[in-house]
């Protein structure tokens, strides 16, 4: 059932550049697993969460709306779960179900799919890339359509579109004419990123050397660390625009593991921040965000870390605890092997499996946040998992393949 909650564990932090860095943390008070997906609606300001098994919305005055399998319906381990936004319209997508409109947090099947794996928009048309066959677009309640060129993935703003595969490549009349042809300005090896400037139509292409930028279809400059100074790595993971239209990026190491954040001023890197100057896990790094205020937001674990100014929204100042919240998940589910229990509190005690007809099956003294129990040698079918967390008892279902 959806759980609106007004809890947060904010951490203050005194860094480099003269500002401070807030964290959110998303298991504390609500239990809520590593993201899978962290999006802001542009239209609204609402940082949205996404796990396959769960997901979450912080609403503009700081309330947290947790949703699980009574709005979304079923939820499985693979259904890699995404939110995307139009003008008018909330939608989320499963990988097993489809396009579902979302408007009031009411669930309304829009279109059925078994492979939907990623939602972007331009304006009011959604695209969807898929695991297997040709990409969608799509328009409430007017069409969908399977665009004949090819193509992992594609972006599009203002007419101009652009498609990633093994290359990228701008399309002419459904056709994809490759960026690398006769192009100096082309670098080798793409990333998985390409962005739009927020007020431009040049493009940032990524790569594992640095950044193209393309305009119509043409090549005109690069970004690398031998054309910019203090460019942490060549290896560009995400790319993001502030609302002054400056560039950040994500950088990774050459096992395209993410090391850090930096911003692009004239041609010197700036605002850099890594492990050593930010409360960023860049092990479990999940995506950065800015909103239309131009706050910065950064998701990793199953935290949320943002830059203080002054347009930084007021309820970061509410350090409110609740103490009588807590709350566990349990992933994957269905299990086959072994769950993940993430709880709200460091830890629990009283732990308990049980089946339906009340016996229990295996008890546990105390178990940790993010431990893992073994379930192989159960029997297919439904358990409940009992606890006690700060002498509240707490049950959640899990299924057993």
């Amino acid at each position: 059932m959806k759980q609106l909650i007004t809890i947060f564990t904010l951490v203050l932090t005194n860094l480099s550049f003269g500002q401070d860095w807030q964290t959110i943390s998303m298991a504390q008070g609500h239990g809520f697993p590593p993201i899978n997906q962290f999006a802001i609606n542009p239209y609204t300001n609402q940082l949205w969460f996404a796990h396959p098994l769960i997901a979450a919305v912080i609403e503009n005055d700081g309330e947290v709306i947790k949703f699980g399998e009574d709005e979304l319906g079923t939820l499985w381990q693979s259904d890699e779960l995404r939110f995307g936004f139009t003008p008018d319209h909330l939608f989320f997508s499963k990988r097993l179900t489809g396009l579902h409109l979302f408007d009031g947090y009411t669930k309304q099947l829009a279109y059925y799919d078994e492979e939907i794996t990623t939602l972007r928009t331009d304006g009011d048309t959604l695209f969807m890339r898929r695991a297997l066959g040709p990409n969608l677009q799509y328009i409430y309640q007017f069409f969908v359509q399977e665009p004949s060129f090819g193509g992992s993935d594609w972006i599009t703003k203002n007419g101009h579109w652009y498609s990633k595969g093994v290359s990228y490549a701008y399309v002419v009349n459904e056709t994809n004419q490759f960026l690398y042809n006769n192009n100096d300005y082309y670098l080798l090896a793409p990333t998985t990123t390409f962005q739009f400037q927020n007020y431009t139509d040049t493009i940032y292409l990524g790569f594992t050397k640095g950044i193209s930028k393309a305009h119509a279809g043409e090549c005109f400059d690069t970004i690398t660390p031998f054309n910019t100074t203090n460019m942490p790595s060549g290896n560009v993971l995400e790319i993001e625009f502030d609302k002054n239209d400056d560039l950040w990026v994500a950088f990774g190491d050459e096992d395209d593991k993410a090391i850090a954040l930096g911003k692009l001023t004239g041609n010197e890197w700036t605002e850099i921040y890594d492990a050593n100057n930010s409360p960023i896990n860049f092990n479990s790094f999940h995506g950065f965000e800015f909103d239309t205020l131009g706050n910065l937001w950064v998701a990793s674990g199953n935290e949320l870390h943002t830059l203080l100014t002054p347009d930084s929204p007021s309820w970061l100042s509410t350090k409110e605890w609740d103490k009588e919240a807590v709350s566990v998940v349990v992933y994957p589910n269905p299990a086959s092997d072994f769950i993940t229990v993430n709880l709200s509190e460091f830890k629990a005690t009283d732990v308990k499996i049980i089946n339906l007809q009340g016996s229990v099956i295996e008890s546990f003294d105390e178990i940790n946040n993010g431990d893992q129990l073994s379930v192989e040698s159960l029997p297919a079918g439904i358990y409940l998992l009992e606890l006690i967390q700060k002498d509240q008892p707490v049950q959640v279902r899990f299924i057993k393949q």
